[in-house]
C-alpha cells in the first residue's frame, strides 16, 4: 500500500525533529554522533511511527536500540511540543541494516 502525502510529510517532520534533537540524548549516555535517523514511516492514522536508525558505534547496536526504545516516552514528549498534531505518534525504533547489507553485496560483487 502506497503512503499518502500526509504520511510522508509528517514522517519527514518527525525525522527532522529527531535529527535536530538527538544531541539531547547525551544525558542518557547515548553518543549522538553514533546514531543517524535514516527513515520514519508513519501509520495511516498517524498514531504510530517506525523510526529506522543507523547505529555506527563500537558498542553493540542492540544496546543503543534498547536504550532508544526505553526513552521513547521522553522522545515522544519532545516531539509533541514541536509537532502540533491531535495525537503524538507512538515511536518504535528499529535498527536499519540497509547500509551493512549494501556493503556486503558490494563486497560479493567485487570478489
Amino acid at each position: 500500500m502506497a503512503l499518502s502525502t500526509r504520511q510522508l510529510k509528517v514522517g519527514e517532520l518527525v525525522k527532522r525533529i529527531l535529527a535536530t534533537n538527538i544531541h539531547d540524548l547525551e544525558f542518557y549516555k547515548i553518543d549522538p554522533m553514533s546514531v543517524s535517523v535514516m527513515e520514519v514511516k508513519m501509520s495511516p492514522d498517524l498514531r504510530h511511527a517506525h523510526v529506522y536508525l543507523s547505529i555506527h558505534a563500537a558498542e553493540e547496536p542492540e544496546k543503543i536500540l534498547t536504550a532508544f526504545n526505553a526513552l521513547a516516552p521522553v522522545i515522544q514528549k519532545k516531539i509533541a511540543v514541536e509537532l502540533r498534531l491531535k495525537f503524538t505518534p507512538k515511536m518504535r525504533f528499529i535498527l536499519d541494516t540497509t547500509l551493512e547489507q549494501s556493503w556486503k553485496i558490494d563486497q560479493l560483487l567485487n570478489n
